[in-house]
């Protein structure tokens, strides 16, 4: 496998729009309709292709409070996206945050529901400018109330009053389809008192398409048809998942497989009576509309000239100001004892230190690679003149996570060791930067915690 950096169809944008629009090519001449293809992408952080422009992560973005930015964000992305060759991009994620130890923090606004929504609203609107693409935000609905180290990879039971979904989980989705216009939604794994989203068509047709007036097609999560069977039991097979989901009023289902895994179901199922035509008529109906309107029956396919263009769209240098804009503001100080700001010029010897330093820690969702510089390199380069010292000191975890985070642990001779060379290095410096903090080992999707503390081995090093 090439390494994506050398692989034209990853590093260079023109590349890849050029095999979209093969694709797409493809699809309007052999199938029997020629409809165009819905090309999608992840981009809550800039769209997910390899080296477009990257944002801060969602949390970073939500520190802003900074509608205008938001809206720069959300145009970049979808401008970046339909450059190189999708019309449709999931994001922005208008879940509401509860409880800090829930892996999928970094992915949300914040714990505000007006917030949430403001920044959704603007996010959407950036996106969706001229409809160059459509704006599917996630996760429809009431997902992020999961309890610390409870949620684990079944996403169930979220235990919160009805007046807490109303006001607080509720509030940002309504405030974006009908401000924001948002064309599309992504169907959440859990259940709400015990029904699941998924299979529910009180949550997924009253709700959204009868309350709020959604005119967009609503797509599965992942595998959140088959948890229906598998997960929840409200299904005795993955034809009556189907069968559920889309009598509840699910579109598209997201993880595309062989046919025999949802589309030769779902033919049965209208062969049988048991799913009528008039209810694949308004499913069909809704993912036309929003081909309609992105444009892709007046215009599927890119020009030449098109295609060119996306290697000075995507990850240009305005692009590029904008997102080191969003990087300065989505920084927040929580303490100063006067040290700060440091006098570079009397700096002779800097030590830095700790499992983060020298890593460039690149998130999901988002921009999967292209350069980037840790805070080692870039402390070296901002002071060539000064000795910059480097120690690890210890791994992101010890060797006894994540039991260490529940009942202690005894760190082991080469953790102590790791540790003791990072003191003798801040003893030799003017100043000592540490660097803390996790990575996809403490946070993101699956992982929950049940402490917001740093992991036991960085609490000892600090």
């Amino acid at each position: 496998v090439p390494d994506p950096d050398d692989n034209p169809l990853t590093s260079i944008p023109s590349k890849a729009a050029d095999g979209i629009n093969q694709i797409q090519k493809w699809f309007i001449e052999n199938t029997r309709l020629g409809i165009p293809v819905d090309f999608t992408n992840e981009g809550i952080h800039g769209v997910n292709y390899w080296r477009s422009t990257d944002f801060p992560m969602q949390i970073g973005l939500g520190h802003t409070w900074d509608r205008e930015l938001i809206r720069k964000v959300g145009y970049i992305t979808g401008q970046e996206g339909r450059a190189v060759g999708y019309t449709n991009v999931y994001a922005p994620i208008l879940d509401v945050g509860r409880d800090q130890r829930w892996g999928r923090y970094e992915e949300i606004y914040g714990e505000d529901p007006y917030l949430v929504a403001e920044l959704g609203v603007q996010m959407t609107l950036g996106m969706q400018t001229d409809y160059q693409v459509a704006a599917t935000a996630k996760h429809y609905a009431i997902y992020s109330p999961m309890k610390g180290a409870r949620e684990g990879m079944s996403r169930v039971d979220p235990q919160v009053s009805i007046h807490e979904v109303e006001n607080i989980h509720m509030y940002p989705w309504r405030e974006v389809v009908q401000k924001g216009g948002l064309l599309g939604a992504m169907v959440s794994y859990n259940d709400y008192d015990g029904e699941p989203i998924e299979g529910s068509s009180y949550w997924l047709d009253q709700r959204m398409r009868g309350d709020f007036g959604f005119k967009g097609y609503l797509v599965s999560d992942s595998d959140a048809v088959e948890y229906l069977h598998l997960k929840h039991f409200t299904a005795g097979s993955m034809k009556e998942s189907v069968l559920q989901s889309v009598l509840a009023g699910l579109n598209v289902r997201c993880t595309f497989r062989s046919p025999d895994s949802y589309v030769l179901p779902l033919r049965e199922l209208v062969m049988e009576g048991a799913i009528p035509m008039s209810v694949i008529d308004s499913r069909v109906a809704d993912v036309l509309r929003g081909k309609f309107l992105v444009g892709l029956f007046d215009k599927p396919l890119k020009t030449e000239k098109e295609i060119r263009e996306a290697d000075a769209i995507v990850d240009g240098p305005e692009n590029r100001s904008v997102a080191l804009q969003a990087c300065l503001e989505s920084m927040v100080l929580l303490k100063n004892d006067g040290i700060l700001p440091l006098d570079e010029n009397s700096i002779k010897t800097m030590a830095v230190i700790g499992p983060n330093a020298a890593e460039a820690v690149r998130r999901g969702y988002g921009p999967a690679g292209g350069p980037s510089i840790s805070v080692l390199d870039g402390l070296k380069t901002r002071l060539p003149k000064a000795e910059i010292l480097y120690s690890k000191g210890c791994e992101i975890v010890d060797s006894r996570w994540p039991d260490s985070e529940l009942i202690g642990y005894d760190p082991t001779q080469a953790e102590l060791d790791g540790i003791a060379e990072a003191v003798e290095t801040a003893r030799k410096a003017d100043v000592a930067i540490l660097v803390l903090g996790g990575n996809e080992r403490t946070c993101g999707e699956n992982f929950s915690r049940t402490s917001i503390d740093l992991p036991p081995c960085q609490e000892l090093l600090l």
